[in-house]
């Protein structure tokens, strides 16, 4: 049993050292050709199981796949919010509901076809956030955008779509 834990321990972190790979993609110029930021240089910084990058305001970190964004966590919210449009068509009654629409997202909004699995929360004005899977399973990639007018679906995909090219050229 500790060996099987070594091993995927072992595997989990080599697989987390071609995180760098991130490193061509995720830059100043890039950032701010989605996001109206400064095209300063992120500050990064590394840990056995995340590589964060931090453009003053806007993150963007790596981590080995499965650890920001799982496919239970993406069934669990749909489970969520299957809830809350039940809770809140019950409240309407029949009638038409503002609070219904914009509470529940349309699934490809919430649920955008990046990579494996993605899923974007708007944090109600405060900033908002898209993590996803790359398409390999390797990476878990989330965005938090707290300050800057940004086209952070765009951005993900962008990222997606690049780290693909780099592995499959």
């Amino acid at each position: 049993m500790r060996l099987l834990f070594a091993f995927l321990v072992f595997a989990a972190q080599s697989a987390f050292a071609d995180s760098s790979i991130f490193d061509l993609v995720l830059t100043g110029s890039r950032v701010s050709s989605f996001c109206r930021s400064p095209q300063s240089a992120p500050r990064i910084k590394t840990s056995d199981s995340q590589r964060q990058f931090d453009f003053s305001g806007f993150y963007v970190a790596v981590s080995p796949g499965g650890t920001i964004l799982s496919k239970e966590d993406i069934e669990n919210d749909r489970k969520k919010m299957g809830e809350l449009e039940k809770s809140l068509k019950k409240k309407a009654k029949g009638r038409p509901n503002r609070e219904l629409v914009a509470a529940v997202m349309n699934s490809s909004d919430r649920y955008p076809n990046i990579g494996l699995r993605a899923l974007y929360a708007d944090a109600m004005g405060m900033g908002d956030s898209l993590r996803f899977t790359t398409f390999d399973g390797k990476f878990d990639v989330e965005i938090q955008n707290g300050v800057y007018e940004c086209r952070i679906v765009e951005f993900a995909s962008f990222i997606a779509d690049a780290y693909k090219k780099q592995i499959q050229p």
